[in-house]
C-alpha cells in the first residue's frame, strides 16, 4: 500500500466506536492497529476517553486524523445538473441542496462528486448531505481527545475505491456492485473508478441474525429498492459484479442465496478484505473477535485516502482553512521576497566589499605615481599662478605704455587699475579743467580704448596755483593686446 503520512481513522456509530490507525515506515503504510468499543449515544466525554487510550496505548501524539461518516448518517442524492461548468454546478448545487433534505441549508453539510457528462449539457453528480449537528458532534468528541480533524469523509465512498481497485480487472468497463454488511446497517454501493451510487439501509448483521424472518424479508426488499432506484435513474449499466463483504461471512449461505436472487444474478463474490489485504495476525485475530463488527471502512479510508473526493467539512472549518492557508501563502511569500532582498543585497555588498578591496589594491600599486602626479599638479598650479601674474604685469605696462603717450607736463597720474574684463580706472590730476577734456579726446580717438567716462572732476588749489583732479573709467579695445608684440 502506497501511504505519505501516517492516519488515524475514526468511525463514531450510533452504538459503537471503530478506531485504525496506518503508520508509514520505510514509505509504506501498514495497519497497524484495529479496535472497536460499545458506546452509548451522547458520552462525549466517554468516546473521547476511549480515543484517548488508544492512542497512548499506540503512542499516538499527533497525527492526521480521518472522521470517518457512515452511510446511515447520510442522505445520498443521484441528480442531473443542466450545466458543464464547474462553477455553475457548484453554484446550482448549493441553491438547491436543500429541496433534497428537510433540513434548511444552515442545519446540513454537503459535498458531490462528478460522475459524469450526458448529451453534452447534463452532469451526472453525487450529492451526499448530512446534518451540521451530526459532524459538530464528532468534531468536538475528537478535539476533546486532542486531535484535530483533517478530513471528513464518507464510509460508502472508501469501500467503493478499496472494492474497485482490488476488481476492476474483472469488470470489463462495467461498475462493480458491493453489498457491504455492517453491525448496524447495511450499503448498496456501485463504484465505477469512483463511487456512482450509494444508498443506506437501516438493516445490519446483528437484526439480520437475532430478529425474525420479517426482518430478513425486510433486508432483502430494501436491496431489491436499492437496485431499482439505481437501474429506473438511469445511472450507469448493470454491475458486471458483484461483492458481498463485511459481516456477510457470519450470515447464513441460504441468506447469500436470497441476496443474489433479488440481485438477479447468479454468482456473487465473497470479499473477505482481512483475508484479500495483507494484515498482521494480530489485526485479523481482532477483526475475527470483532465477530458482526466491519472494519472495512476505517481500512478502505485509511488506505485510499488520495482517492476520496467528499470531504463533508462545515463551511465555517473551510473558511477558516482558507484563511490559513492563505495566510500561510502571503508569510512564504514574504519570506521569499526577503530571501530575494537578502540575496541582493548581499550580492551588492559583496560586489561593493570587491570593488573596494580592488580599488584600495590598484591605489596601493600606483601610490608613486599618485605622489609624482600630486606634485606635478601643485606645479602645475604655481606656473599657472606666475603665468597670471606675468600676464597682469604685462597687461598694466601695456597700459601705461600707451597712456604716456598721451600724458604730458600738464597731467600727473595718481592711480591707474587694470581689471580682468579689461576694464581700466585712472586717476590724475591736470594743471587746468581744459586739459582735463582735451585729454577725454585724446583717449576716445585712440585705437586702443573706448568707451571713455568721466567719473568725477573738482578743481583744488595746489601752491598757490588752481589744479584739477579727475577720474576716468574706460575700455582698451579687444585686439588690443594681440597687436602688441609680447
Amino acid at each position: 500500500m502506497e501511504q505519505r503520512k501516517n492516519l488515524l481513522a475514526i468511525e463514531i456509530g450510533e452504538r459503537e466506536l471503530k478506531i485504525g490507525y496506518i503508520k508509514v515506515k520505510h514509505g509504506k503504510g501498514n495497519i497497524i492497529s484495529l479496535a472497536r468499543f460499545d458506546i452509548n449515544e451522547g458520552q462525549e466525554e466517554a468516546l473521547s476517553g476511549e480515543i484517548q487510550r488508544f492512542a497512548k496505548r499506540e503512542r499516538i501524539k499527533k497525527t492526521n486524523v480521518i472522521n470517518v461518516i457512515s452511510s446511515n448518517f447520510a442522505i445520498s442524492k443521484n441528480i442531473e445538473i443542466p450545466s458543464v461548468d464547474r462553477k455553475e454546478i457548484k453554484d446550482i448545487i448549493n441553491l438547491q441542496a436543500g429541496r433534497h433534505t428537510p433540513y434548511s441549508r444552515e442545519e446540513i453539510i454537503m459535498d458531490y462528486t462528478e460522475i459524469g457528462v450526458f448529451h453534452n449539457r447534463y452532469t451526472k453528480v453525487l450529492l451526499v448531505i448530512v446534518r451540521r449537528e451530526i459532524v459538530e458532534k464528532r468534531y468536538n468528541v475528537i478535539k476533546k481527545a486532542g486531535f484535530n480533524i483533517d478530513r471528513t469523509v464518507l464510509a460508502s465512498e472508501g469501500i467503493a475505491a478499496l472494492c474497485f481497485s482490488l476488481g476492476k480487472d474483472k469488470l470489463e468497463d462495467k461498475p462493480l456492485g458491493i453489498l457491504h454488511i455492517d453491525r448496524e446497517y447495511s450499503d448498496f454501493i456501485v463504484g465505477q473508478k469512483k463511487c456512482i451510487y450509494t444508498r443506506s439501509i437501516p438493516i445490519g448483521a446483528v437484526n439480520i441474525l437475532s430478529d425474525s424472518g420479517e426482518t430478513k424479508e425486510n433486508f432483502l426488499q430494501e436491496v431489491r429498492k436499492s437496485l431499482e432506484a439505481y437501474q429506473t435513474e438511469n445511472i450507469s449499466v448493470f454491475p458486471g459484479v458483484f461483492y458481498f463483504t463485511g459481516a456477510f461471512s457470519f450470515l447464513a449461505s441460504q441468506m447469500k442465496e436470497e441476496v443474489k436472487k433479488v440481485l438477479n444474478i447468479t454468482t456473487a463474490q465473497d470479499f473477505f478484505y482481512y483475508k484479500t489485504l495483507n494484515f498482521s495476525p494480530e489485526i485479523i485475530k481482532e477483526i475475527q473477535d470483532s465477530k458482526y463488527t466491519s472494519f472495512l471502512s476505517i481500512i478502505a479510508s485509511l488506505t485510499h485516502i488520495d482517492d476520496l473526493q467528499l470531504d463533508l467539512i462545515p463551511d465555517d472549518i473551510k473558511i477558516k482553512r482558507e484563511v490559513r492557508k492563505q495566510a500561510k501563502r502571503i508569510v512564504q511569500m514574504g519570506v521569499l521576497f526577503m530571501a530575494i532582498l537578502f540575496a541582493f543585497c548581499a550580492t551588492l555588498l559583496t560586489n561593493l566589499f570587491f570593488k573596494k578591496l580592488y580599488l584600495k589594491k590598484i591605489l596601493s600599486s600606483y601610490t608613486q605615481e599618485i605622489q609624482e602626479a600630486k606634485q606635478l599638479k601643485e606645479i602645475s598650479q604655481r606656473k599657472e599662478i606666475i603665468r597670471r601674474l606675468i600676464g597682469n604685469k604685462k597687461r598694466a605696462l601695456l597700459v601705461l605704455t600707451e597712456l604716456l603717450k598721451f600724458i604730458s607736463k600738464e597731467i600727473y597720474l595718481n592711480s591707474v587699475r587694470v581689471q580682468e574684463d579689461g576694464t581700466i580706472v585712472l586717476t590724475a590730476t591736470a594743471n587746468t579743467m581744459s586739459r582735463v577734456f582735451s585729454f577725454v579726446t585724446e583717449l576716445e580717438n585712440s585705437e586702443f580704448f573706448k568707451n571713455v567716462k568721466v567719473d568725477f572732476t573738482k578743481t583744488r588749489r595746489f601752491k598757490n596755483k588752481e589744479v584739477a583732479d579727475f577720474g576716468l573709467t574706460f575700455m582698451w579695445e579687444k585686439d588690443f593686446y594681440s597687436s602688441k608684440p609680447h
